[in-house]
């Protein structure tokens, strides 16, 4: 087992900046993801009422929004559930996210406003591989966002 590091960019542009006549409601897409694999679809679906339940923002009706896992070649787990959500808080705030921080870890709804990180797999190997692309820091944790 080996762990990876993904480099991920969003684009988030609310759909009311948009001409009246622009074709799309609301869009939200992820890509350089696995097809087919319900781990990273039900991630992704988590992402959105996540940002839902935070910000009361739908961000696939409300905004165009386009999360994409450069470089990659086909991602397919949970673990990266806290990286989208990081991304598209980073992007609703304003506030840039750390460049030289890696993350993983997996997102729940939790009873009431709570928003939980869970425990994943193979994190000693995310780490080494991390340290060799020469982050200085982990964000692993399996608490509330």
């Amino acid at each position: 087992m080996t762990g990876s590091v993904l480099c991920v960019k969003a684009h988030m542009v609310d759909k009311s900046e948009l001409p009246r006549n622009y074709p799309f409601k609301g869009y939200y897409k992820v890509t350089g993801v696995a097809k087919g694999q319900s781990l990273i679809a039900d991630s992704i679906a988590k992402v959105r009422s996540i940002i839902l339940q935070k910000y009361g923002i739908d961000i696939a009706q409300d905004y165009l929004t386009h999360i994409d896992f450069a470089q990659s070649y086909g991602v397919d787990g949970p673990s990266t559930g806290v990286t989208m959500a990081i991304l598209l808080c980073s992007l609703i705030e304003g506030k840039p996210v750390r460049q030289d921080v890696a993350v993983t870890g997996e997102i729940k709804l939790g009873v009431g406003d709570t928003i939980q990180v869970t425990a994943v797999g193979e994190v000693y190997e995310k780490i080494k591989a991390a340290e060799a692309w020469g982050f200085k820091k982990s964000g692993y944790s399996h608490e509330k966002l």
